[in-house]
């Protein structure tokens, strides 16, 4: 029986789970589509509250338009919230804006699941150099087989759909499903990841990435200090 998700856990914090490789103390893949996708999954979390909807314009593409402002009681969720606009903000420039930020905070918050210990270090003396060992309690293989089952069985609950979506436009697809890039589960997921309104602005995100440089910084710069 695959374990069910622990109590509050959000899709960044399973997306970052999934990425998670403990014998490296790192996130496998490029790390710039991970952080688009971790921004994007808040995006998904906040859909799926009724907080956040998308707005798609033809020349403008999509926006996250906040629909209700309410709190929802969650650190890393609320500080996505406040970012954004009842207007709508455009869904692109903010994942790439926010992606940094989403990634510091989603490392914190496993590390007060013991899900990953942070070690700070100095690479030959000079470089400072994080990383991400596994911590006392394991939700990597859990997050891991959740993902298994649910391509196996057929996606339908919502988190699953938005989370596989994700797993594509990250690219974690190469290293969490079978056979190569054109393998019918690869290709099930990129089809759906282009249908997925967050997780095509990751991959649109990306794209524009290479043409021009990242804009740093949250439009509102939420907390995220580690202090319990």
């Amino acid at each position: 029986m695959t374990a069910a998700r622990p109590e509050g856990l959000t899709l960044p914090e399973e997306l970052l789970l999934l990425a998670l490789e403990p014998s490296r103390g790192t996130a496998v893949g490029p790390r710039q589509p991970l952080r688009y996708g971790l921004a994007a999954a808040a995006l998904a979390e906040l859909e799926l509250a009724g907080r956040v909807a998308e707005h798609h314009g033809r020349l403008t593409g999509s926006r996250a338009a906040v629909v209700n402002s309410q709190p929802l009681g969650n650190q890393l969720l609320d500080a996505a919230l406040s970012t954004l606009s009842p207007e709508g903000t455009p869904a692109q420039r903010w994942v790439r804006q926010a992606g940094v930020d989403m990634e510091d905070m989603c490392w914190t918050l496993l590390r007060r699941r013991g899900a990953v210990r942070i070690e700070a270090r100095r690479a030959l003396g000079i470089i400072p150099v994080t990383r991400h060992s596994a911590g006392s309690t394991d939700l990597a293989t859990p997050a891991r087989a959740r993902l298994r089952t649910g391509l196996r069985d057929g996606l339908s609950d919502p988190r699953d759909i938005a989370l596989a979506a994700l797993v594509s436009a990250t690219g974690l697809d190469a290293w969490l499903c079978a056979g190569g890039p054109l393998s019918r589960e690869r290709r099930d997921l990129g089809r759906l990841a282009r249908e997925t309104w967050y997780a095509d602005t990751v991959i649109r995100a990306v794209k524009q990435s290479k043409r021009s440089p990242l804009s740093p910084g949250w439009t509102t710069s939420p907390t995220s200090s580690d202090g319990d």
